[in-house]
């Protein structure tokens, strides 16, 4: 009898396996014959989309550790790595690590979009944390 245990062992075991087609003789003739190939793992493709981008009216209504991208302006450092950022519906304070930056100074009329997740505390106040920065190409 094989316990639930060892069904689950096997099974791991099976898995585990390198994804290469097995290769058998065929009997009448003794040439390899190859066996089909292991179906790939399924990938959400809705994972992989790039988030939509919202606006900081939008962000400020949004629960905490929410995952959003914002389009518009830095317009002025803080201190402590914090930064006001603005678009068309509001202001936003924003947390970006000098590593985010990679480098790159920009203007207060540069167009940056912020990927970053909502970071609401305690006094119920909205702070966008960065965790990318890209910048917009001017347009002509």
């Amino acid at each position: 009898m094989v316990s639930f245990f060892s069904l689950n062992l096997i099974t791991a075991i099976a898995y585990a396996q390198p994804n290469t087609p097995s290769v058998t003789k065929n009997g009448d003739s003794n040439q390899p014959v190859a066996s089909a190939p292991a179906q790939k793992p399924v990938v959400n493709q809705n994972a992989l989309l790039p988030l939509q981008p919202s606006t900081v009216a939008t962000a400020k209504s949004l629960k905490d550790d929410t995952q959003v991208s914002l389009q518009g302006q830095v317009i002025r450092a803080l201190g402590k790595d914090k930064y006001e950022f603005r678009d068309a519906t509001g202001t936003l304070i924003v947390e970006i690590d000098n590593q985010k930056w990679h480098g790159k100074p920009i203007t207060q009329q540069a167009q940056v979009i912020l990927i970053g997740e909502i970071d609401r505390e305690s006094d119920n106040q909205v702070e966008l944390d960065v965790d990318e920065v890209r910048t917009v190409p001017a347009q002509p």
